[in-house]
Parts: structure tokens; sequence; C-alpha cells
């Protein structure tokens, strides 16, 4: 029983090291890219139903940014 709490410290100093994501990021005033931007306010707009809007704002943060996958990821879905 008094390994647990040890464990259970070692796991949250594990999780609060890894690196935000942008969705994290949201709010904290640490610095998103433009294409991120666009990804999240995609997210909200397929969210809300607004796939039209959805899909150009993931449209615009892949040709900012050819490589983000959660662009791609985010306009596929917002198709179906």
């Amino acid at each position: 029983m008094k390994r647990f709490p040890l464990l259970f410290i070692a796991a949250q100093v594990l999780f609060l090291s890894l690196p935000l994501t942008a969705a994290a990021q949201a709010g904290t005033g640490l610095p998103i890219d433009e294409a991120e931007t666009y990804v999240l306010r995609g997210n909200s707009y397929s969210r809300k139903g607004d796939y039209d809007r959805a899909i150009a704002d993931f449209s615009q943060a892949i040709k900012l940014d050819p490589n983000n996958a959660a662009a791609y990821s985010g306009r596929g879905l917002a198709y179906n």
C-alpha cells in the first residue's frame, strides 16, 4: 500500500512533463501557430454542425502546414 502514493506521484510528474498540444495551449498564453488556430476553429465549427466553414478552415490549415495531420483528419470527418 505504501507504493501506491509514490506511483501516483510519478504518474503525475510524467503527465505534467508531456508537451502541451495546441488545444491544451489555448487560453494559456502560449503561442499557437496560425495553422493550429485554423484547426481549432475548424473543430469548433464541426462541433456546431457548420461543416462548410469547418472544411474551409481545415483546408486553410493544410495550405499553411501541409504536414498537419489534425487538419487532414478534421477535414475528412467534416466531409462525412
